[in-house]
């Protein structure tokens, strides 16, 4: 099982009641929360593109990409129809283009400036929310840790690929050979592994009681509604 705590921007894989992996992760902004939920990584692709999400296009790369299309190239990105076809920048006629009437798709190439890094870990859900790599390793050494769009960026995920992989018969250089080949390569899970993302500000390691930042803000609601006087039974 994958246990990753918001609050306290870490992640763990625990094998028989044991911490077998723990890594500092990088989860949402304030406005772009990481939900809280479950579910199962089913595959691990290596050398990910990315498809920048639809509101990542409009509030910050359309303007950037309208004002210069070479911005794309400069980048490693590419336009896409709906259907994933490419489409040459060159082509379009920019004059007519805004952020609120972007028609296409912006696809970030694999590579080292890939905001995805070099790994993803897939668990598909509804909130296109999954654990990958990053290109920001500098970020990792800050307290609070809460810069993404929601996603949760983990500080080591070649370490975190070999344990989920190494039942396959994945070891780290076939892992390193795999990154090495520039290729986008997907590896399904034989077995899936069960990933529970929580948030708690206040844990036990040991004898030692610690605290973590409630960077959204639910203490105090949680409180609040802890204190609430209970409804008589029947009424609402």
């Amino acid at each position: 099982t994958v246990l990753v705590n918001i609050a306290g921007f870490e992640a763990m894989l625990i094998e028989k009641g044991e911490i077998a992996w723990q890594t500092r992760v990088i989860v949402g902004k304030d406005y772009t929360a990481t939900p809280v939920f479950s579910d199962e990584i089913s595959y691990v692709e290596f050398n990910p593109t990315w498809t920048v999400p639809r509101s990542i296009i409009r509030n910050e790369l359309a303007p950037k990409v309208i004002a210069d299309p070479s911005y794309l190239d400069r980048n490693g990105y590419y336009l896409a129809y709906n259907d994933g076809t490419h489409l040459d920048a060159r082509s379009v006629e920019w004059s007519g283009v805004t952020p609120r009437n972007f028609p296409y798709w912006i696809v970030q190439k694999p590579g080292e400036k890939n905001a995805l890094g070099r790994v993803k870990f897939m668990f598909p859900n509804k909130h296109s929310v999954y654990m990958h790599d990053t290109p920001q390793r500098q970020l990792f050494d800050r307290t609070v840790r809460n810069f993404s769009h929601g996603c949760i960026r983990t500080e080591n995920p070649m370490a975190f690929a070999e344990l989920l992989l190494g039942r396959q018969g994945w070891d780290r250089a076939r892992i390193d050979d795999a990154v090495a080949s520039g290729k986008t390569i997907r590896v399904n899970l034989e077995q899936k592994v069960p990933v529970t993302i929580m948030y708690w500000t206040v844990d036990t390691v040991g004898s030692e009681l610690r605290f973590y930042p409630d960077i959204y803000g639910r203490d105090a609601k949680l409180l609040a509604a802890l204190d609430a006087p209970m409804a008589a039974p029947g009424q609402n």
